[in-house]
């Protein structure tokens, strides 16, 4: 699991339910985009003007954008998910993997997990937001392959 929790912490609700609102309100793709950034990306990711540039250009043109009712019911299933009470019935092992500077998901929701869960391990990818998968693919997938073939 990358960027791990239990439980939808409040402040991610709040700043994903302020782009939906800002998004009614009519700001363009490209702000809204520009205003999200800073939750999911490193202050090193955000320091680097081609990455950002790259990354802002990419997610203008995809091909396949999310829907406003999909991001909507998206929020609304987040909001109400809290699955703390049946954590500890998993025994399987588990694999979680957070980044330091994760503001959406802040590191505290996978320590969190990681206490609840019988036999997880958690990985902390250093100076890393809420998208590590991107920020450092080749790590994360070291990690995965690495924790796949121990098991």
């Amino acid at each position: 699991m990358i960027s791990p929790f239990n439980r939808f912490p409040t402040s991610a609700y709040l700043q994903a339910l302020n782009y939906a609102h800002l998004r009614d309100y009519g700001l363009s793709p490209h702000l809204l985009i520009e205003k999200v950034l800073p939750w999911i990306y490193s202050s090193s990711f955000l320091q680097d003007p081609v990455r950002v540039k790259q990354t802002i250009e990419e997610l203008e043109n995809t091909p396949y954008p999310q829907s406003n009712e999909g991001y909507d019911k998206q929020l609304d299933a987040l909001r109400s998910f809290d699955k703390t009470d049946k954590l500890h019935e998993i025994a399987h092992p588990t694999l979680l993997i957070a980044g330091e500077e994760d503001l959406y998901t802040p590191l505290y929701t996978a320590q969190r997990l990681h206490e609840l869960l019988q036999n997880a391990t958690l990985e902390i990818l250093y100076q890393v937001g809420h998208m590590g998968h991107i920020e450092r693919k080749h790590e994360v997938l070291n990690l995965i392959t690495t924790w796949l073939l121990q098991k």
